[in-house]
């Protein structure tokens, strides 16, 4: 299962180094990657640990091996990948991760991945306060459904698919979902222009959790 860690700078470009985020072998690799792309002992500013896997599952029918899953996406691989590349970050950098805004409400049927996302959150506080000396950013994006191929449910079907959209869109205020494109813009204000932003999480859901519009 290749993940994406998104390693940006100021530079013009941006590299995608594909990660198995399950593998502590594999986010070890991501080191001599950023020395391949960059050049050795090279530093950046920003580093988007973006990782998520959700699945449908009730609570009741939760196994082992589905839990083991979530979690090693979701919490294990953000969690080592940040260890990893944090020495790389320029003190003053900023580290943003990928939570959702499913760890703010109850969402039957996906217990593990909205606790999951939870634990990457008191993750982002927990390193914005150790990272403080180093006056490094640690923050998050917290989005709802992103137009993605799978809609952001790894074993929706299609019919889920459009569900999920047509509900997403007539709950929403903006009356839309979001795209890819806007979430990397949220990635890169907090990684360059929210200078006085850490510890926290930028909501970005079209005003569905606090407006209510009719």
């Amino acid at each position: 299962m290749a993940l994406v860690c998104q390693l940006l700078s100021l530079l013009t470009e941006a590299h995608l180094v594909a990660c198995d985020f399950t593998s502590t072998a594999a986010i070890a690799q991501l080191n001599p990657a950023t020395d391949a792309f960059f050049g050795p002992g090279t530093q950046v500013d920003l580093i988007f640990v973006n990782a998520g896997y959700a699945a449908l599952e009730p609570f009741n029918a939760v196994t082992e091996d589905s839990f083991r899953r979530s979690f090693d996406t979701n919490v294990f691989g953000p969690f080592f990948a940040a260890q990893k590349l944090t020495p790389i970050l320029n003190d003053g950098g900023a580290l943003v991760f990928t939570t959702s805004v499913a760890n703010q409400v109850g969402i039957p049927g996906m217990a593990t991945y909205v606790t999951a996302k939870a634990a990457v959150q008191s993750l982002v506080q927990t390193l914005a306060a150790e990272l403080m000396g180093r006056r490094i950013r640690v923050n998050a994006v917290s989005p709802v459904f992103v137009r993605t191929p799978t809609m952001g449910v790894a074993n929706a079907s299609a019919d889920d698919r459009t569900t999920f959209k047509g509900e997403e869109v007539k709950a929403t205020p903006l009356g839309r979902i979001w795209d890819p494109e806007e979430i990397a813009r949220a990635v890169v204000f907090l990684g360059f222009e929210a200078t006085f932003t850490t510890g926290s999480q930028l909501v970005l859901n079209g005003g569905l959790a606090s407006l209510q519009v009719h």
